[in-house]
């Protein structure tokens, strides 16, 4: 039973990969997804859906002593595409957090502006608005790929260690 679990999970976190890369892919080129397609914030809730029977998995052979011991069982190039995406989620965490650390871009009134702990922090142009909400998803996709990653790697892909 628990292979199919693992299986059906896996291939949840398999389709939530895919779908992040291409809502990071269109942020990246300036697009804000969630503008056109608000469902896109399901992404967000979806790699808690399948991030809990990934830590269940990891629990079974849980080593306190190795905090790298989930990377065993996969294969090589599973891990190398782990570590890429980490490395990518740090990197692309450094590009949009400091644009985005003034404020969000939100509509108030009909207006583009900034907004920091519900104070307007100043109007926005349209394009700065844009760009600003590209910018906002584009942060958050980054880590998306980064959970969906591993959990389908080690839903789908990881074999027993011993």
């Amino acid at each position: 039973m628990a292979k199919y679990v693992n299986a059906l999970f896996g291939t949840l976190a398999a389709l939530g990969l895919t779908a992040s890369v291409v809502v990071h892919a269109l942020a990246v080129l300036g697009h804000p997804v969630q503008d056109v397609v608000p469902g896109v914030w399901g992404l967000h809730l979806g790699i808690f859906v399948v991030g809990l029977p990934t830590v269940f998995v990891l629990r079974k052979k849980r080593d306190s002593n190795d905090p790298f011991a989930f990377m065993r069982g996969l294969p090589s190039w599973a891990v190398v595409l782990l570590v890429s995406l980490f490395v990518y989620a740090f990197i692309n965490m450094s590009i949009t957090f400091p644009s985005l650390i003034d404020g969000s871009p939100v509509v108030n009134d009909g207006q583009y502006v900034l907004v920091n702990k519900g104070a307007v922090i100043r109007p926005l142009t349209e394009d700065e608005f844009v760009r600003g909400r590209a910018l906002m998803l584009r942060g958050f996709s980054g880590h998306w790929m980064v959970f969906y990653w591993v959990a389908a790697a080690t839903l789908l892909l990881r074999r027993p260690t011993e």
